[in-house]
């Protein structure tokens, strides 16, 4: 798989790509998850390409697009509580349906982690909701593991 780093000109082709997921995490809480303004969510796109903390990386096959990462480089100050670190945050991955269980979702975190370790970033975290039992078992596999954890209660 080739992996390319986003240009303003992917940023339709990334909403569209984004929309899979989002109706994956919208069928597990809908009362949290929206259906997105097309309109807004590639400006959205645009403005993650123009940032500097953030990289998307892109992979494709045989020309044509089967994935992407967005990662984001966070920067915490030394605090009372905590220790300073930089660490990479992935934000969003995202395998065409089509192309999934065939490792592209591997190769293109792992191409996060050979980023990290070529900035020096020690440390890369993610978000996943409970709900997505096969992201969790991905990432797992992957060799993440949980830090911490989110609770609520519903009223």
């Amino acid at each position: 798989m080739k992996i390319r780093t986003a240009t303003v000109d992917d940023a339709h082709m990334l909403m569209e790509q984004c929309k899979h997921v989002q109706q994956v995490h919208i069928e597990g809480r809908p009362d949290i998850f929206k259906h997105f303004d097309e309109v807004a969510m590639v400006q959205f796109m645009v403005d993650q390409i123009m940032s500097p903390q953030v990289k998307i990386f892109i992979g494709e096959m045989d020309d044509e697009v089967v994935g992407y990462t967005l990662a984001r480089v966070i920067h915490r100050d030394d605090s009372l509580f905590k220790h300073p670190v930089r660490r990479i945050e992935i934000d969003q991955i995202s395998v065409l349906p089509e192309h999934r269980g065939k490792g592209y979702g591997e190769v293109l975190t792992t191409y996060v982690v050979e980023y990290a370790k070529s900035e020096q970033i020690e440390q890369i975290t993610l978000g996943v909701w409970a709900f997505n039992k096969s992201a969790i078992r991905f990432y797992e596999r992957l060799g993440f593991s949980v830090r911490y954890t989110n609770m609520e209660i519903i009223i």
